[in-house]
């Protein structure tokens, strides 16, 4: 009896069962409920929600954001901590979800980039940064009255998105003094 040619490999990629699905995201660690606002250049902590979650997913946010390992809270819910580097680009950020299967999602504009709101960074938010920020209001990069640490969104032109931001923030201390 002769021994017949080996048969050639098949690599089955298994199908996912379910692909997730992301909600929505919010920052946990400076004690703001629901904000979608990441700080530059800062070590924080994301929830994740949505469906179909799987224990050992990974979540990804681009380029200047290091994503360590997920916590599955539920199928619907998973935290991973972040830690954003100083030169990430301040703006929204698209979260991905990919599950251990294969399965993934994304979802853009889920989390925002932004700078601190501490304005004179004393490691607090308080009335000094609100009244920096007035004092800049309204001011674009090109205007001698622009200051550059008031513009949180980092879009040049000091306004609305930067007080909101402020006002998200505001009455915090710091854990970390930039």
């Amino acid at each position: 009896m002769s021994a017949s040619l080996p048969s050639n490999e098949v690599a089955v990629q298994p199908t996912p069962t379910q692909l997730p699905t992301i909600t929505s995201a919010v920052e946990l660690d400076t004690g703001v409920d629901g904000s979608v606002y990441i700080l530059q250049s800062g070590n924080q902590t994301i929830q994740v929600n949505g469906g179909n979650f799987q224990s050992g997913a990974i979540v990804g946010l681009g380029a200047g954001i290091s994503v360590g390992p997920t916590s599955l809270i539920a199928s619907n819910q998973l935290t991973a901590s972040i830690v954003v580097g100083a030169s990430a680009v301040l703006g929204p950020r698209t979260l991905t979800v990919t599950n251990p299967d294969g399965g993934a999602a994304s979802r853009p504009n889920t989390l925002i980039v932004v700078k601190t709101a501490d304005i004179n960074r004393d490691c607090k938010i308080d009335l000094v940064d609100l009244n920096l920020l007035a004092r800049a209001w309204n001011t674009v990069i090109s205007d001698s009255a622009y200051l550059a640490g008031a513009d949180l969104d980092g879009d040049v032109d000091v306004g609305g998105l930067d007080l909101d931001m402020l006002v998200t923030y505001m009455g915090l201390r710091l854990a970390v003094c930039p």
